[in-house]
């Protein structure tokens, strides 16, 4: 089991029983609209730091998204493997479509919201993760550590090529879709959160998927992590980078 996996059920289950973590690790947020295939370039930024020398803290990464949060919080337990949730949910869109429909138009969504909110941050302290989701850069504001928080952007041909792909629909039917959960993430965001998606003071960096492969943008992630880390070990004690 992994780390982050068994950490995420005794928070779900026992959470008095857990050590909670006081943050000064390493993350990555990726925040993004419809159709963009931010978990391929979540899985790039992996697989890079797992390839590059093992510098204290570039091995051991993984991949969280919120909607997978939103459903660990709601059956109260966690997957065996993050991989296995996202091949049996994402690959039919049944995850997807659960979320959508609970997070938007309910009334117990921003008690979700708070929940969600919690769980990221306690993902976000624990480190080196890479958390995928549109309010996980404005959890992050909230945590301190060498974060790189980033906006992935593409064009709308883009976006409606790749969400026709893989939800099997029509273009018309996949350019509807995402234009109407880009609104409703938008509304959601600004109702729990009072900020705007579109601020690009959330952001350190926002990437054109259209024009960078998700190799390429792991190795410019990988080096804005990589500065992070050199001034934070400048500025912190060394007590508290021990671990990272």
């Amino acid at each position: 089991m992994s780390r982050i996996i068994e950490a995420l059920q005794i928070y779900l289950t026992r959470k008095q029983d857990l050590d909670q973590p006081q943050g000064n690790q390493p993350f990555v947020t990726l925040t993004r609209l419809d159709g963009v295939n931010s978990h391929e370039v979540a899985r790039a930024i992996i697989a890079h730091l797992d390839d590059l020398p093992d510098k204290g803290w570039n091995h051991g990464w993984e991949l969280l998204d919120q909607q997978l949060c939103a459903w660990m919080i709601k059956t109260g337990h966690a997957p065996a493997t993050l991989e296995e949730m996202v091949a049996e949910h994402y690959g039919e869109g049944k995850l997807r479509q659960m979320m959508y429909e609970m997070l938007v138009g309910k009334a117990e969504q921003h008690d979700l919201c708070r929940q969600v909110g919690d769980v990221v941050r306690f993902l976000l302290k624990s480190g080196r993760t890479v958390v995928v989701g549109s309010a996980a850069a404005i959890e992050a504001a909230a945590v301190k550590g060498p974060g790189v928080r980033i906006r992935l952007m593409a064009s709308d041909a883009a976006r409606v090529a790749h969400f026709s792909a893989s939800e099997k629909i029509t273009t018309e039917e996949a350019r509807k879709l995402i234009h109407e959960q880009d609104a409703n993430r938008t509304k959601l965001v600004r109702e729990y959160y009072r900020r705007e998606l579109d601020d690009q003071t959330l952001y350190d960096a926002t990437i054109l998927t259209d024009r960078f492969t998700p190799r390429e943008i792991a190795r410019i992630v990988t080096e804005m992590l990589r500065v992070r880390m050199d001034a934070h070990r400048r500025t912190v004690p060394l007590s508290a980078t021990q671990m990272v």
